[in-house]
């Protein structure tokens, strides 16, 4: 998944409405191998929250702009789950409090939710200084 998204990233911002130099990468995804049931959701929610952020985040004039992705996987507990977390923050303009979770069906937010549901996850939106999105499930 640090691979796709690398990849995502420098794709998303070819059609972008501003220049590749003026946003700064930040990928601490894991490097770890990850179960295809769980890498193909994820891919999805990587997708669709980098999307919103490339396309909807950024003024066209800011020339200091930073997209953050994460994917923490913690040791299994007595259950002998992991836990897993993946953020995608943005330091952009944030995200209109009529925007929520269940907007239109078809939508990037609305895909994310479903996806946090189909894994029991949980899925936190905060909308200060940018947007961080945090998806939060056992497996």
């Amino acid at each position: 998944l640090h691979t796709y998204a690398e990849a995502l990233v420098s794709e998303l911002l070819k059609g972008a409405p501003l220049e590749r130099e003026s946003v700064t990468t930040i990928n601490e995804i894991t490097s770890s191998l990850i179960p295809v049931s769980l890498a193909s959701p994820l891919a999805i929610v990587i997708y669709e929250l980098l999307e919103n952020s490339i396309l909807h985040a950024f003024e066209e004039d800011s020339d200091s702009n930073y997209v953050h992705l994460t994917l923490r996987i913690s040791d299994s507990d007595a259950s002998g789950r992991s836990q897993y977390h993946l953020a995608v923050s943005d330091s952009g303009r944030g995200i209109s409090e009529d925007v929520t979770m269940q907007t239109t069906a078809g939508s990037g937010l609305a895909i994310v939710h479903s996806i946090a549901d189909d894994l029991a996850g949980t899925l936190v939106i905060a909308s200060e200084g940018g947007t961080t999105v945090t998806l939060s499930f056992s497996q």
